[in-house]
């Protein structure tokens, strides 16, 4: 279920690392660089480079979407999810929950689902 989501926002990250590189190895004084630096130092060079046509609020963008790129791609989503909000993007919490099922019955079960459904069932685990 969301292996395929998953799979387009990684696919999305990798087109901006390229785009960024290629970028980089058309100016000249980048070139050696292009394809040799890690992503956030090509990026750092690129926002010196481009300073003046830039604003700082594109600056800032420019370095928290490399840094959510490499936070969906290390599949740190509650990190993930900070950046989002850095960039003024509301997310939602997935809302998972742990169920304690001592009895391991389809009665048994069948409560629990429905107290999480009700809310009175569950602690939560995870932000993501």
């Amino acid at each position: 279920m969301f292996l395929e989501p998953f799979k387009a926002a990684a696919a999305e990250g990798a087109v901006v690392e390229l785009k960024l590189r290629l970028l980089a190895g058309k100016v000249p004084a980048l070139q050696k660089y292009a394809h040799q630096k890690k992503l956030e130092d090509i990026e750092d060079d690129l926002a010196k480079h481009f300073g003046d046509a830039l604003s700082d609020d594109e600056k800032e963008t420019l370095s928290l979407c490399c840094q959510l790129r490499n936070k969906v791609l290390h599949s740190d989503f509650h990190a993930a999810r900070g950046k989002l909000s850095e960039l003024g993007v509301e997310t939602q919490s997935g809302g998972v929950l742990k169920v304690d099922l001592p009895e391991p019955t389809r009665a048994e079960l069948s409560k629990k689902i429905l107290g999480v459904k009700a809310g009175t069932e569950g602690t939560f685990v995870a932000d993501t």
